[in-house]
């Protein structure tokens, strides 16, 4: 039982590997088209082209997908083919120089048999002999060179092609678009500017599967992205209190620059924080707030002065004075007038006249009772 899971075992964990690297086929670990049977377009405008399948072919079933070659990449491509260009021309040179020594040996080896063969005496014929044995020996000296300089171009040729392969990125096996009229149709809508894509075909021609790549490099149809050039705030120092804030605005220039996002930061969080331009106080001191543009890396600054913050709450001070002898004497009050109240109702000569009629009125009163009416 133990035997029969272990082998259950291996058998998922080998279909594991073999689903994960068949997942993506990098660079050339198939072979191109060995059968000469997909062409592709020479150029590819505005994201189209078309593929040319061998006339034997029918019933076939055609795929494309364009993978984008990085600038680094293509930058080593183009490096390995200059280097490659000038070491060719060097070795061309050597090779016809060579091919050139071995021909005009062969034509005065030639010239010497035919000597030789026409000779009078045999003495003739002797030093002829060494003069054609000498020649045949430089001549296959010669070509002996220029075989061997043959095959170091060949070989450099195979070196500079495995090289440049392995920058080409390979295919995607789950990024594969069908054509069923053989047009290729790049999205060219996401970026502006050049981009450079291999263009991988695959052609299944009745469970016979071909793979063909061709480099391009493709213009974008998106508008140019605007580079800033420079960053700036409305202010360049403020005060403020601890626990309160404070707006920094940060400009972009030019206006229509295409990323205006800004990083913020404060070199003494202790003293200030800031937070997409929000500056608040946090402790008595100094910081500086930095904006930073992520297009370019332009900055601006702004210094914060932090004091502390008022205290509005505070109790109302008792003075107090203590006397020679000990007392402790009250300071006046100082919620008592210092001053007269100014008088607020009737006037003096009012009350008087009131005093006087009230004093009538009781004289009158007893007058009457004791006369009884």
């Amino acid at each position: 039982m133990k035997k029969n899971k272990k082998i259950i075992s291996f058998v998922i964990f080998v279909l594991t590997l073999t689903i994960t690297f068949n997942v993506t086929t990098y660079a050339h670990n198939v072979e191109i088209d060995p059968d000469s049977l997909i062409s592709l377009p020479i150029m590819i405008f505005g994201g189209s082209g078309t593929i040319t399948i061998n006339s034997t072919e029918k019933n076939y079933k055609l795929y494309y997908q364009a993978v984008e070659i990085s600038d680094a990449d293509f930058k080593k491509m183009n490096e390995i083919k200059e280097t490659w260009k000038k070491e060719k021309a060097t070795l061309n040179t050597e090779i016809e120089n060579l091919r050139t020594e071995i021909s005009n040996l062969s034509t005065q080896y030639s010239e010497k048999v035919r000597e030789y063969k026409n000779a009078a005496t045999e003495a003739e014929k002797e030093n002829l002999k060494k003069d054609y044995e000498q020649l045949k020996n430089k001549y296959d000296s010669k070509k002996a060179d220029y075989n061997a300089k043959v095959k170091q171009k060949e070989e450099k040729v195979d070196k500079i092609e495995k090289e440049i392969k392995e920058l080409i990125p390979g295919y995607v096996e789950s990024n594969w678009v069908q054509t069923t009229d053989n047009k290729i149709n790049v999205d060219l809508s996401g970026f502006s500017g050049e981009k450079v894509f291999v263009v991988w075909v695959k052609l299944d021609s009745n469970g016979k599967i071909s793979y063909n790549e061709e480099i391009y490099t493709m213009t974008g149809s998106k508008s140019a992205d605007v580079a800033v050039t420079a960053v700036s705030l409305n202010e360049s120092a403020i005060t403020i209190k601890e626990e309160s804030n404070y707006i920094l605005t940060a400009t972009i220039t030019p206006a229509n620059a295409t990323n205006k996002n800004v990083e913020w930061n404060s070199d003494n969080e202790k003293v200030a924080t800031v937070e997409n331009g929000k500056v608040t106080g946090v402790s008595e001191g100094t910081a500086t707030i930095t904006a930073k543009t992520k297009d370019g890396g332009f900055s601006a600054t702004c210094k914060v002065t932090v004091s502390k913050k008022d205290d509005s709450t505070s109790k109302e001070n008792e003075k107090s004075s203590k006397s020679k002898d000990g007392e402790t004497n009250s300071v006046d009050d100082n919620t008592k007038a210092k001053t007269s109240i100014p008088q607020t109702g009737t006037s003096y000569t009012i009350a008087g006249f009131i005093g006087i009629f009230t004093v009538v009125c009781v004289a009158l009163y007893k007058k009457n009772k004791f006369l009884k009416f």
